[in-house]
């Protein structure tokens, strides 16, 4: 009787701990195009500059360099690539699985090499469809890890693209993000009005927050993030 009296307080204990938590869980959707691999002079430029900042923002610290298990209770990031197919089932591709390690994500982004060409007019879009349920299975993945043991998490994506996105359930695409109070940051190599609205859309503003000036981007490329990504802790 006390070993289930013990269990039962323990378990009563950790509910307390978890309520108090406020872990993030961040999915980061890269696109597959020759310009995001890794080494490249735009994504070296964007990994310093924007992502990396983007992840100690959310993380509230530079983050260590050892590594340690993730939990229920950690934050938790994972990276997840997309491309121009009209097939399910060669639309997306993990890179790695879930970790609360940041060091381990921007690995990843450094080590990626993308094999597909943009298209150069533009014609070819990525399926906002397709697009939305990814986000909607990587953000229902995680919170299944987490097993209702944290309730209370700060859900952010980033969206690194080049293409534009089709019309074609572009709604379907804001709902998912919506409708799970994700937090929407975009980066992309060209300006592109459709992302700006899809991101002003989904955060309910218009303003994205001001990056330092000497690291701020040229005017042909586009990086909006919110402010709520620099107070996610």
């Amino acid at each position: 009787m006390m070993h289930i009296e013990n269990i039962a307080k323990y378990e009563e204990k950790v509910k307390e701990f978890a309520a108090k938590l406020h872990p993030v869980d961040s999915v980061l959707l890269i696109e597959n195009v020759r310009v995001f691999s890794g080494t490249t002079k735009y994504m070296s430029h964007a990994l310093q500059h924007y992502i990396k900042p983007y992840l100690e923002s959310l993380n509230g610290a530079e983050g260590l360099k050892s590594d340690f298990g993730c939990d229920e209770f950690t934050s938790l990031f994972r990276v997840v690539s997309f491309n121009r197919d009209i097939a399910k089932e060669s639309f997306s591709d993990r890179l790695g699985d879930r970790t609360p390690m940041i060091h381990r994500v921007m690995k990843l982004l450094e080590a990626a090499q993308f094999d597909r060409y943009p298209d150069p007019h533009r014609e070819e879009c990525v399926s906002s469809a397709l697009l939305a349920q990814l986000v909607s299975e990587e953000f229902a993945s995680l919170a299944e890890y987490r097993a209702g043991r944290c309730p209370s998490t700060r859900r952010h994506a980033l969206l690194v693209v080049h293409s534009r996105l089709s019309a074609d359930g572009i709604s379907a695409l804001e709902a998912a993000f919506s409708s799970q109070s994700v937090t929407l940051a975009v980066l992309s190599p060209r300006r592109n009005d459709q992302l700006i609205e899809l991101y002003d859309k989904v955060n309910q503003q218009g303003l994205s927050a001001t990056l330092d000036k000497a690291k701020c981007s040229p005017r042909w490329e586009l990086v909006r993030i919110p402010p709520a990504v620099f107070t996610a802790r």
